[in-house]
């Protein structure tokens, strides 16, 4: 599993080590913790768009997100709202469908831990409302469109049982026992698998934390 050293880690090795630590895990694990890693050291702030190849990828987790679903995600239905805006980079010609069951999205904390993408229909609250709105703001299964045209919809992230995953503002904390360590979600690092020049690739890309809510 990986295991971080006290220094500040280049873009390609956090790439390389959640890689790696991804591969460890195996794709069916459907969550949590893949290293105690009380040593770990955090990531360095990881670039919240990319480009790989064709395809263009925007992360952000808003910090008012209540105004849009109408209740705090991680209390009511221990998920992580990530809104996602993924597409065919200006320029490039590429036909590629993205689905969310298919390309197992999950995100990767700095101390190792996996945290595995919910599917919507999985996700129940005690509001028929929010449930709703939950299913509307979903990243579902499409051909990406250019990036000119893409906007931004929500994959979210399954927290687990109440103690071990916790969010509070633009932090996630990990608890194992009596120790708990926090990161910023600007530490985390989003990756996903998609088809194209003929392969399976994982794309990855940084988390920006923003003031207030954005509807779809």
């Amino acid at each position: 599993m990986p295991n971080f050293e006290p220094r500040r880690r280049s873009l390609a090795a956090a790439l390389a080590l959640a890689a790696g630590g991804w591969l460890a895990l195996g794709a069916c694990q459907s969550a949590s913790q893949a290293s105690s890693g009380v040593d770990a050291r955090p990531f360095p702030a990881l670039p919240a768009q990319n480009v790989d190849g064709p395809i263009a990828v925007e992360a952000r987790y808003y910090l008012d997100h209540k105004r849009t679903f109408g209740v705090e995600l991680p209390r009511e239905a221990r998920v992580l709202p990530i809104a996602v805006k993924v597409g065919i980079a200006p320029g490039a010609g590429a036909s590629v469908r993205f689905d969310p069951r298919e390309a197992a999205p999950r995100l990767y904390l700095p101390d190792g831990t996996v945290v595995a993408c919910k599917p919507v229909d999985e996700i129940r609250t005690s509001y028929k409302q929010v449930n709703a709105t939950l299913a509307a703001k979903a990243l579902g299964a499409s051909v990406l469109a250019p990036w000119s045209s893409a906007r931004e919809a929500n994959l979210y992230f399954e927290l687990g049982e109440a103690g071990e995953l916790f969010v509070k503002r633009g932090e996630v904390s990990v608890r194992e026992g009596e120790l708990a360590q926090t990161f910023g979600l600007d530490e985390v690092l989003l990756g996903f698998d998609l088809e194209f020049d003929g392969r399976k690739r994982s794309v990855y890309v940084g988390i920006s934390v923003a003031n207030g809510a954005k509807g779809r």
